[in-house]
């Protein structure tokens, strides 16, 4: 959770936009929450009545109400891709700095392909996190809460029979979202890896093919891909096997809503049109409950992408300026060493030689 506000804080920058945003949203969902209620009037009181002017008003309200909430709906969608692709911007551009002004300490350790798979594929997972997982996760959260109110509002016998399906079902995304996370977090650090063995591999072929060590390399690689494939086969397994199993639980509610709804129509407290509106939300309720196991899959991906990123942008350099450092105006570029000793830093089995500047003199 606190990488996820972390990224949401993201958005402050582009408030206005991210307004507007939800502002569709909210407009979006209430369009297409109207669209069952001019069902049931079309059913109950154009087809009962065989009302034909009653029944083409109904449809051509239908019609009108999709066409706009459609403009809605792109106007959205640019929005979201917009305000996504600006915060990829500013990360990408932060992390370059960054990198660009950490000692070189940071880089005597770091490995150009994790630095590079943190710059384009985190990021990428962020970006999508921003433009989708977060709109589209406000997105179910307003869509079910307003049709539980509505169908408790309405009936709230076949509302306890809808309704009851969400806590299994919100018990299957959590698990799935539980277990995604680590796997994600393999896949992004694995793809890095992988990353870091190709350039390795590219910027060293001469010596490569000097020492004629190309299936070596060619080892080594195969040997990050098939841990990126495995790990990556594992998340496609989780959302195959999780999906179908909430759209049973959906469909197992449709069947019961019928027989229920069924009963009370024959028995007088339920028109016809009230029942296929409350099928209609019933659906509209499923659409976000199934998206579920897509979002828990962005989330999963792009908190595990930021938490890679702000290891990088949270690293203190190892040479801090001094509080009372002298800002250099006119100075004519003239540098005088004094006093430079160099000493060899022990790093695992390998000695660099760690250069220690004393004192530096421009005139």
């Amino acid at each position: 959770m606190r990488i996820v506000l972390r990224l949401l804080g993201l958005l402050k920058k582009y408030w206005v936009w991210t307004t507007v945003s939800m502002i569709l949203l909210v407009a979006t969902t209430i369009l297409q929450l109207a669209v069952p209620d001019f069902l049931r009037r079309a059913i109950d009181t154009g087809v009962q009545k065989g009302d034909y002017q009653y029944l083409l008003l109904m449809g051509l309200s239908i019609l009108g109400v999709s066409v706009l909430r459609g403009i809605l709906t792109f106007g959205q969608s640019y929005l979201s891709e917009f305000i996504g692709q600006k915060v990829a911007y500013d990360l990408r551009n932060k992390l370059y700095d960054r990198v660009q002004r950490l000692s070189f300490a940071f880089h005597d350790t770091a490995q150009t392909g994790q630095l590079m798979s943190r710059a384009t594929q985190d990021v990428e997972a962020v970006r999508t996190f921003i433009a989708m997982g977060s709109v589209r996760s406000i997105y179910m959260l307003l869509t079910l809460l307003s049709i539980a109110g509505l169908l408790l509002f309405l009936n709230w016998q076949l509302a306890v029979v809808t309704l009851s399906i969400l806590p299994p079902v919100a018990i299957i995304a959590l698990r799935m979202g539980i277990k995604q996370r680590p796997i994600w977090t393999r896949v992004q650090q694995e793809m890095a890896t992988m990353n870091t063995v190709m350039q390795e591999a590219f910027s060293g072929i001469r010596v490569v093919k000097a020492f004629n060590r190309q299936r070596a390399e060619t080892v080594k690689f195969e040997t990050e891909a098939y841990k990126l494939y495995e790990d990556t086969l594992n998340t496609a397994r989780l959302q195959a096997f999780n999906g179908p199993l909430m759209t049973l639980f959906f469909s197992v509610s449709a069947a019961a809503i019928l027989y229920v709804g069924g009963h009370q129509i024959v028995n007088g407290n339920l028109t016809a049109g009230e029942l296929a509106q409350f099928m209609l939300y019933s659906g509209m309720m499923a659409m976000p409950v199934r998206m579920l196991g897509f979002m828990v899959n962005i989330v999963s991906r792009g908190t595990s992408a930021g938490e890679r990123i702000f290891e990088v942008l949270d690293t203190e350099s190892a040479v801090q300026e001094k509080s009372d450092a002298i800002v250099l105006t006119n100075s004519r570029g003239d540098v005088k060493f004094e006093g430079v000793a160099f000493r060899y830093t022990t790093m695992g089995k390998i000695e660099r030689p760690r250069y220690v500047l004393q004192y530096i003199s421009l005139d």
